[in-house]
């Protein structure tokens, strides 16, 4: 994002107006894109073009799609000032909300995994390495025969990038990885990740809220929203594009936490995200309820009563001098003062 800022300093405008970024998700047309997909880097998310290339091509073949939100260059990335920080945690928070529009936005969901770039074959990345340089060598080269460290690249601010002689295996990879940790370093994997798309938490909690919302709604709400755009679409290597129908629906919270996640904490984020995310749907989704009750009982059946509950004491406590508590039998525009003596229970 940083770099799109200072071009725009530059008289370009590679944004859009947060108000107009705002009109396209109210317009209900669906033509503000979101973009899934997985990172094959920790410092790039997309080193070969590909993805890049690819969006652009079905962005054209969706011209109804005027803006676009890539996490990469919509939030600010690091390292980020105290300010860019501030923007990037309202900016997580609120992410889910975009993917899981009904009305609002268009996913656009990208899962190819490209070639790896020749830069990056064989290279291992350690992050929050500590020790010395020859420490951290032997340390690898201990736990990595027959393979050879060939150099190492750019040990800063504790990021180790170790080339190997030859490119590890996924397994080999995790059990470098788990050997390190701890050891030498935080965190520990390939410098380009090949994982697949459906094994990573992140995308896997993207593609979730990108249709469980759908897929919970009622019949008649869907059939009042079919004749929009696909919500969610497929995004090929070579550009093109197909719709994606199957609605997931269920309780992923447990398989989220499952997933594999590179960065610290991110296993820990992004359940709370989609907890957060779900008790959203839940009260979405039960505002249609009625529709549901309507149709299968008729316009004028009434919800069953609530269970009723027994009173239940409330526990004396005691108020500080002149706090105020407003009581039944005190006028509005003369709330009653609290003393410091203890009262029996709470007036509704």
């Amino acid at each position: 994002m940083q770099d799109l800022v200072a071009r725009e300093h530059h008289g370009e405008r590679p944004f859009l107006e947060p108000k107009a970024a705002a009109d396209l998700v109210r317009q209900r047309g669906r033509a503000l894109g979101v973009l899934s997909y997985p990172w094959l880097s920790a410092d790039h998310p997309d080193p070969t073009g590909g993805r890049m290339r690819a969006v652009k091509q079905a962005l054209e073949r969706h011209p109804y799609i005027t803006g676009l939100f890539w996490d990469y260059a919509s939030l600010p990335q690091k390292p980020r000032s105290n300010d860019e920080e501030k923007v990037f945690s309202v900016g997580l928070s609120k992410m889910s909300d975009l993917y899981a529009s009904a009305v609002g936005t268009t996913v656009l969901k990208s899962t190819f995994i490209p070639e790896c770039p020749s830069e990056l074959q064989g290279v291992f990345r350690l992050e929050g390495a500590r020790g010395q340089e020859a420490d951290v060598r032997s340390t690898v080269q201990g736990c990595i025969p027959p393979h050879t460290v060939m150099r190492f690249k750019d040990m800063n601010n504790g990021i180790v990038n170790v080339l190997l002689d030859t490119p590890l295996s996924q397994a080999g990879a995790e059990t470098l990885a788990q050997s390190l940790m701890g050891k030498v370093c935080d965190r520990a994997f390939p410098a380009y990740n090949a994982r697949l798309y459906d094994d990573r938490g992140w995308c896997f909690f993207e593609s979730v809220v990108s249709s469980e919302l759908l897929g919970r709604l009622n019949p008649k709400v869907r059939a009042a929203i079919a004749n929009l755009p696909s919500k969610v679409i497929e995004v090929e290597a070579d550009g093109r594009t197909k719709a994606v129908i199957d609605w997931l629906t269920g309780d992923f919270a447990d398989e989220i936490a499952r997933k594999t996640f590179t960065g610290k904490g991110d296993a820990e984020r992004v359940t709370k995200l989609y907890f957060e995310y779900f008790e959203r749907i839940a009260r979405g989704v039960a505002s249609t309820l009625h529709m549901s009750v309507e149709e299968e009982h008729g316009a004028q059946t009434p919800f069953p009563p609530l269970p009723a509950l027994p009173e239940l004491q409330s526990p004396s406590f005691r108020l500080k001098r002149g706090q105020y508590v407003l009581c039944r039998d005190a006028p509005a525009s003369q709330p009653a003062v609290g003393t410091p003596e203890p009262l029996p229970h709470l007036v509704p």
